[in-house]
């Protein structure tokens, strides 16, 4: 058995799931590492894997039309990373980067999306748990994203667009 193996084995996404499914997961992973300012994944690009931190950290970032990078999120060990795998157009939204050497577990997202398909017990537990996953997330990146706009001008301010019609 792979050290990989032990540590998807006890990772608490995982905790529930039968030997069987295990294997289904474990047989699509491997570990990557990334240097500082390395990108994991490009807002724009195909989204073909996603990540378990195991060490380091990542910063998940959007690039603005204005070019202006927004910081997210920064996600750690045991924190997943990328869901744009899971449904078409299968394209990254954000950017995600290493901020320092980091560690990740790497999983084959269209073999896990074939997996899913022909097993739908296995298919309905993954999808389970990563939807759990990414409403934290989604969570956490609200509370981001109503701090960074509180910050700022709102965009409205001084349209008079808004005025209740005639």
């Amino acid at each position: 058995m792979r050290p990989v193996d032990d540590f998807i084995r006890n990772h608490p996404i995982f905790q529930d799931f039968r030997p069987d499914h295990l294997e289904l997961v474990t047989s699509v992973a491997e570990e990557m590492r990334f240097t500082r300012d390395q990108y994991l994944l490009r807002q724009g690009q195909g989204a073909e894997r996603f990540f378990i931190i195991r060490k380091g950290l990542v910063r998940i970032e959007l690039l603005s039309k204005e070019g202006e990078t927004i910081p997210i999120q920064e996600v750690g060990p045991g924190d997943l990373l990328g869901w744009s795998w899971l449904l078409p157009p299968y394209k990254w939204g954000f950017d995600a980067r290493a901020a320092e050497t980091t560690l990740a577990l790497v999983f084959d997202g269209a073999s896990l999306r074939k997996k899913c398909e022909q097993n739908f017990e296995f298919g309905f537990r993954f999808l389970q748990v990563i939807s759990m996953a990414l409403s934290r997330r989604l969570d956490v990146t609200r509370a981001h994203l109503l701090e960074y706009y509180s910050q700022r001008p709102h965009p409205w301010d001084g349209d008079d667009r808004r005025s209740a019609p005639d």
